[in-house]
């Protein structure tokens, strides 16, 4: 919890972040002046312990209930209640998100924010058909963005993989699924190391495709959801409550 955290009526509000260092977010939503409660999730390196763990529907809401409890034990804070909730991930510690938002813990959530992370499989590997159930109620919530009820943000890069869907590739159905379309983005330059291939987006929807493929640009990923995520984040919760 920062040194001073800012309640509105009363309330905190929670990012909760998968994977990566608890230090990176701390000073990441610092530097992008949002005060809330952070708290870092990290099961391992890969994306499958981070879909286990949070697969059963009460995995999420028993988390916020051990923040709170923290919360409440905090001198002055004993009577603060839960404000709004956005959840982050960067890189496999999407496969969470998508399991809250599969399960329905995660339908409340303000915002859902995307650091070069969002899986699937696929059907035929060799005709490269993607397997989009997976991918629906990640579709669903974008629906929503789209119509301003909540904030959706996905930034990835352009890594090759082996045996399961690019970012590239996931991203695409992503957008197919939800009918938002690709267009040229205002400045090649963005904020990672890499360049910036597209810009997608509706109402509080947006997608951005940079054209990086090596492991400092995905690292620059994560290391750079201040200016981007995060600073979305800001400005949707600018408006009081």
């Amino acid at each position: 919890m920062p040194a001073r955290l800012s309640l509105v009526d009363g309330a905190y509000d929670t990012v909760v972040h998968f994977h990566g260092g608890p230090k990176l977010q701390e000073e990441a939503l610092e530097r992008a002046r949002v005060s809330c409660v952070v708290v870092s999730v990290n099961v391992g390196v890969q994306s499958g312990p981070y879909g286990t763990a949070f697969h059963p529907a009460s995995a999420l809401p028993d988390l916020l209930d051990r923040v709170e409890k923290i919360v409440h034990e905090t001198p002055g804070l004993a009577e603060a209640k839960r404000g709004r909730l956005a959840l982050s991930a960067w890189s496999a510690g999407a496969a969470s998100i998508s399991a809250v938002l599969a399960n329905g813990s995660g339908a409340h959530a303000d915002a859902i924010l995307l650091s070069d992370g969002l899986f699937t499989g696929y059907v035929d590997p060799k005709k490269k058909t993607l397997y989009t159930k997976g991918l629906e109620p990640v579709a669903a919530y974008v629906e929503r963005a789209k119509r301003g009820e909540v904030l959706f943000v996905l930034t990835h890069t352009s890594i090759p993989t082996e045996g399961f869907p690019s970012m590239p590739e996931t991203a695409g159905e992503l957008l197919r699924l939800t009918a938002l379309e690709k267009r040229a983005p205002a400045s090649t330059r963005g904020p990672a190391t890499s360049n910036v291939l597209y810009e997608a987006g509706e109402g509080r929807a947006f997608v951005t495709g940079y054209d990086g493929q090596t492991a400092a640009d995905h690292i620059s990923q994560i290391k750079t959801m201040h200016l981007v995520h995060f600073a979305k984040l800001r400005e949707a919760w600018a408006p009081a409550r």
